[in-house]
Order: C-alpha cells, then structure tokens, then sequence
C-alpha cells in the first residue's frame, strides 16, 4: 500500500491550514508528524478522511494509484485508511421516555447495524397515572447485541405494551430483555417478544415481570418464543415472574423450538421450494406480532428488514 500526497492544500472555516504539502508513505513505514498547534497535524488527517468541515482546496492524493479525494469516507475506510479520534462522536444508546398523567406514548426502536458492530442498548419508561407507552422494538443487528427494556409503572392504571421481533444470522450472540415493575394499583403490562435464530446465531431472550407490594389489582403477562431454523442455532427463553402481592393476575408462556419439518414438507410437496418454504414459517411465526404494529411507517420498515436480514431484498 502506497500513500501519495502532492501539493495538498485545505482549508477549514475560511482559513488555510495546508500550503502545499508533499508526502508519500509506503507499506510498512511509520511516519511520525509533529509539530505546534495549528500547523495542521489534525487538519492532514482530517482531510484524508473526508471530514466535511475540511476543504480539500488543491492538490492530489491517490492510495495505491486510485484518486483518495474521489472516494467516499466509507470507501476510504475500507481501501485502508484509519483515523483514530481524539473526541469520538458518541452514538446514543440509550432512550428514556417519560409518560405523564394521561398520556399516551409509542416508541419505535429498529436497530440494524453492521456484523462489526455490537450494539448495547438500554430502553427506559416512566409511566404515570393512567398513562401509556407502548414500544415497538426490531432487532434486525448483523453482530452481538445487548437490548434492555424496561418500563417503570408508577401511576395507578399505568399501561405498558412492548413488542419485540428479533433475527440471529451468522454466528451472533444476543441477549434481549423486557421488564416491567408494577408500582401503581390496576396497572397493566403486557410482553411479546418472537425471535428467530438461523446458522449458527444464539440468543438469550428473558421477560421479566415484578410486581411490588400494594400493586394491587395489577396484571402482567409475558410471551417470549423463539423459533430456530438450523440445528446449530439456540435460543432460550427466561420467563419470570417477581409478585410481592397476593390480589393480582400474572402469567407467562414460553416456547423454543426448531421449525417443524412436516410444515416445511407439507410446502414443497406443493411445490415450493425449500427457502421459500422457510421464509413462509419465518413470516407466519412473526406475524402476529408485525401484524399488531399500530404504526404503517414502522409496520413496513420491518417487513422490509426481515426481508433483507434474510437476504430476500
């Protein structure tokens, strides 16, 4: 690999940092750049990268004879070239959502990052007298995730609905959680999490329901399933239940299990090939959880996830 830098002159806010400057760097080298603030160490490496705020205003720099200045960041990334930041951007990984007296809120939350990628996420709502959220949540991530979602029902009559679909590809491992603390009497939580692990992807899903002393008249349920389509692939589904109350209704159902053979059988007898025949269980699997979606816009986005995530689209 071969870095050339000719007469390379940039700019940022107006100013010029970069008169001219001359450098090549060839595989294996190490060059050290020093110098005072303001001579532009920071302002070279950033108009490498493609930073926008660096313009880029003569010059050329070509990586292995191809125009460095033409490519896109990523594509500079992937050709070679790294820039390691002093300030890093943060990328938010955590929603807190406030319910009021009365209020209704839905949340939607898809998340679809790269294999090199692992995604931590913690989700929290506090939800008032006789308010209401409601989380959609897909988990569409091609590399390891942690998600944690928890609503706090502190009002009486308090309301939480949380829906959750989720897909393993590869050799992933994720853990989903979904939590819901009763405080408030006659508040209402309900559960469903449908997750589909291919390959050789893992995931522990656990549904958490506790419901505190006083709650009473409270009601929680929880529904955790996961449907495995390859007998490497694993999925465990972690029910529980926390009651400090006597008058309350809680109960939960769980299930894990590989795609039943005589489904995908009765299909390609019919003339549908095997794939095909695997997409239509996946889709009826997940689809009383799309299907109950409130939101067209997210409803559609996730079909079309599903799609690509097993490599339809």
């Amino acid at each position: 690999m071969t870095l050339k830098i000719e007469e390379l002159r940039s700019k940022i806010e107006g100013k010029e940092i970069l008169k001219g400057l001359t450098l090549e760097i060839h595989g294996g080298e190490i060059h050290a750049i020093m110098g005072p603030n303001g001579t532009g160490k920071s302002t070279l490496a950033s108009a490498l990268m493609g930073h926008p705020k660096y313009e880029v205003t003569g010059g050329k720099v070509t990586l292995d004879n191809e125009d460095l200045l033409e490519m896109e960041v990523d594509e500079r990334a992937q050709a070679g070239l790294f820039l390691a930041m002093q300030y890093p951007s943060e990328i938010a990984g955590v929603t807190e959502v406030f319910a009021g007296a009365g209020s209704k809120v839905q949340v939607a939350s898809v998340h679809q990052l790269a294999a090199t990628t692992t995604d931590f996420t913690q989700r929290r709502a506090v939800v008032l007298a006789d308010g209401g959220v409601e989380w959609i949540i897909g988990e569409m991530n091609n590399g390891y995730t942690a998600s944690d979602t928890k609503t706090l029902l502190q009002g009486n009559g308090a309301v939480s609905d949380n829906k959750v679909i989720a897909i393993g590809t590869g050799n992933q491992k994720s853990s989903y959680t979904t939590q819901a603390q009763h405080f408030g009497r006659s508040s209402v939580s309900q559960m469903i999490t449908r997750a589909v692990m291919l390959e050789e992807a893992t995931a522990i899903i656990n549904g958490i329901t506790k419901i505190e002393k006083g709650a009473t008249h409270c009601d929680g349920q929880q529904t955790e399933r996961v449907l495995m389509l390859s007998p490497k692939a694993r999925g465990d589904a972690n029910p529980i239940l926390l009651i400090d109350e006597d008058d309350v209704t809680a109960g939960h159902a769980a299930s894990v299990g590989q795609v039943n053979a005589e489904q995908i059988y009765y299909l390609m007898s019919r003339g549908i090939s095997r794939s095909e025949a695997e997409h239509l269980v996946i889709f009826g699997f997940l689809a009383p959880v799309i299907s109950e979606i409130p939101l067209e816009g997210v409803r559609s986005r996730l079909k079309d996830l599903v799609e690509s995530k097993l490599g339809r689209s």
